[in-house]
């Protein structure tokens, strides 16, 4: 599974959308998650799903600027958001652990290498 299939079934999961029709729409949330992640707005998602719409359902009474739709049509955006800004963070706190991983690798091999030194220094070669 590459990453991008990754974060397609962790937003799936999240959204509840295992196996439905959405997968274009996903698609384009995943984008959002890679590119502005933490950031997303409800704008975003807005902008995103009326591209998706607009192949879809091209004549949809929603398919305007996110400023130009009332309140209330724009909270429907708000649970999409909070999905990107989730697996965002997921995703960001995956490749921290990862690069804590590989450091404390690298820190470890390195303290090894110095031992080896130290220990050819004072005559005491393995």
């Amino acid at each position: 599974m590459n990453y991008i299939e990754k974060i397609k079934e962790l937003l799936e999961k999240e959204l509840k959308m295992v196996g439905t029709d959405y997968e274009d729409l996903l698609d384009i949330y995943e984008l959002l998650i890679l590119t502005v992640g933490e950031n997303c707005t409800n704008e975003h998602i807005h902008d995103a799903w009326s591209v998706w719409q607009s192949k879809t359902e091209p004549e949809h009474r929603s398919l305007k600027p996110f400023e130009k739709l009332t309140k209330e049509v724009q909270d429907l955006d708000e649970p999409y958001r909070q999905a990107v800004i989730k697996v965002s963070k997921i995703i960001k706190h995956k490749k921290t652990i990862k690069r804590m991983i590989k450091g404390t690798k690298t820190m470890e091999k390195t303290q090894l290498n110095v031992c080896k030194k130290e220990d050819i220094r004072e005559g005491r070669e393995d």
